[in-house]
């Protein structure tokens, strides 16, 4: 999809989202059990949606365009970053000969002097029809109706979701929000009460419990449970979303598509039986996920520390400027903390990929600039209000 060009950061169309529908006109059916989405570290999200009747297809005009004109659509895929949707075993999309696809692209341009070419790409790995045991399902659910005053306190919103499926079977749990975003969970909901908590995006792969729970809203993880994990969807059961955001900025935000908007969206991915779906041994090493970061301080002068929110085993640390450009590379990085240092780079907006062998990867934006001085940090957190409230 693409390419199409953003303007610099701070002039009309430096973040723009855009819609192309996409005729497959298919030979004959087919199971799609892979799909590999590629695009860069300045795309916000990419979704795959599918028109679910020909007249609402032939509805759509042909071309990018920046209006959605979603009537009779489904899901498919929602992606934050790069990820290759590696389907179970046993399990796969059936997509029509007569299928029309609906690619969904949005990118936001942070420099502040480049035109940036945006664009995406997805590899569809096929299988003839009969292969899979069990149909993969994917819902993007709403919660449209948020308020988020600009006060600096934390808000937060439950919706509950208990459409009568039956049960159905989870893989894949991931929550999204905008830049304001301070977190996002997911708990099964059991005879009408909040139960256990199953999805919490301050976590690498979204799993609860770690120890340095840290939200990125840029990189928001995909939780993947294998084996399926059932929920019972019914009047008193299902799940619970939550997210929270903490506006600091200039007017209160609702629900909306842009940047300067907010989001409570959820997406998941799931079949409604589990026979002949066949998971990888325990054993084996977890699928690569994105892994929480904290830089600070973040604009920087000489340098920033990085807290991670599991230990990095021998990371290789690459900087791009604003056009692409490699400026920095560093091999062997260890441990939970590690401190960059400035050098001679010139003040400008860099971005960051932490990549392990295993494949984790942790991805950013960091800012040098001059007036923010200071030596290395060593620092406590106040995650309500967004501040250090202690250094040594």
């Amino acid at each position: 999809m693409g390419p199409f060009y953003l303007a610099p950061s701070g002039q009309p169309n430096d973040e723009l989202e855009f819609f192309l529908k996409h005729e497959l006109q298919l030979p004959n059916d087919v199971e799609v059990n892979r799909m590999d989405i590629k695009m860069s570290g300045y795309s916000h999200h990419f979704i795959l949606y599918n028109f679910t009747s020909t007249g609402a297809a032939n509805n759509v005009p042909h071309g990018l365009r920046t209006e959605a004109l979603h009537q009779d659509i489904g899901l498919f895929a929602a992606v934050q970053e790069a990820t290759d949707l590696d389907l179970p075993e046993g399990t796969a999309f059936t997509w029509a000969d007569n299928l029309v696809l609906d690619f969904n692209s949005h990118y936001i341009n942070y420099s502040a002097g480049q035109v940036y070419q945006s664009e995406a790409y997805i590899n569809v790995y096929t299988q003839p029809v009969g292969t899979a045991a069990q149909e993969m399902q994917a819902s993007l659910l709403a919660n449209t109706d948020i308020f988020i005053p600009n006060n600096g306190d934390m808000v937060t919103f439950t919706q509950t979701i208990n459409y009568n499926l039956g049960e159905v079977y989870l893989w894949g749990v991931m929550g999204h929000t905008h830049k304001y975003g301070e977190g996002y969970k997911v708990y099964k909901r059991v005879n009408g009460q909040q139960g256990d908590l199953i999805y919490d995006a301050s976590c690498a792969q979204g799993i609860p419990g770690c120890v340095s729970p840290f939200f990125d809203y840029q990189h928001i993880p995909m939780r993947y449970f294998e084996p399926l994990k059932p929920v019972q969807m019914n009047f008193a059961n299902g799940l619970i979303h939550e997210a929270s955001w903490i506006n600091d900025g200039p007017t209160p935000l609702t629900f909306g598509p842009t940047y300067d908007d907010e989001m409570m969206v959820l997406i998941l991915m799931y079949t409604l039986d589990s026979t002949g779906v066949v998971i990888a041994d325990a054993g084996e090493l977890p699928r690569p996920s994105p892994v929480s970061v904290s830089v600070q301080p973040n604009p920087l002068s000489d340098g920033a520390l990085f807290a991670f929110s599991e230990p990095m085993e021998n990371a290789a640390f690459k900087l791009y400027d604003a056009a692409g450009s490699l400026r920095a590379a560093v091999d062997g990085i260890q441990g939970r903390e590690w401190y960059f240092e400035r050098g001679g780079l010139p003040d400008g907006i860099y971005f960051y990929d932490l990549k392990e062998e295993s494949g984790n990867r942790a991805r950013g934006k960091l800012i040098l600039n001059p007036d923010n001085k200071g030596s290395r940090p060593d620092c406590i957190l106040d995650r309500q209000k967004r501040s250090t409230i202690s250094c040594k």
